[in-house]
């Protein structure tokens, strides 16, 4: 056999070699990383080396949208803490020694 026949029967399509091995039909690509049942492994989808590039691409151009955004409004509201008035936090104080009070004088006179 020459060269070129070797080529041209290394070059023969998968559709041309199926007839002539029935038992290599089932073994697609397709059927083996995803199933058309639902049963067995559901496999993933193959994707080249560029598209895998240019979703990662995208992927990081939307995180720096996302820390960009970020930046400018940390910045631009803080939340002001509440400030309680120092009168206000004894009259608070003075109800929970009284409260306290009570419940003392209860256990007492239990």
């Amino acid at each position: 056999m020459s060269y070129k026949a070797n080529a041209r029967s290394y070059n023969m399509s998968s559709a041309a070699l199926m007839p002539r091995f029935p038992p290599l039909s089932g073994l697609s690509r397709q059927s083996v990383t995803a199933s058309s049942n639902g049963a067995g492994p559901t496999g993933r989808r193959i994707l080249s080396i560029g598209a895998r590039r240019r979703i990662a691409a995208a992927q990081r151009a939307r995180w720096a949208k996302v820390r960009a955004q970020k930046k400018g409004t940390v910045a631009a509201s803080p939340k002001k803490q509440r400030v309680m008035s120092l009168d206000a936090r004894r009259r608070i104080a003075a109800a929970q020694r009284a409260r306290w009070a009570k419940v003392r004088s209860q256990k007492k006179a239990a």
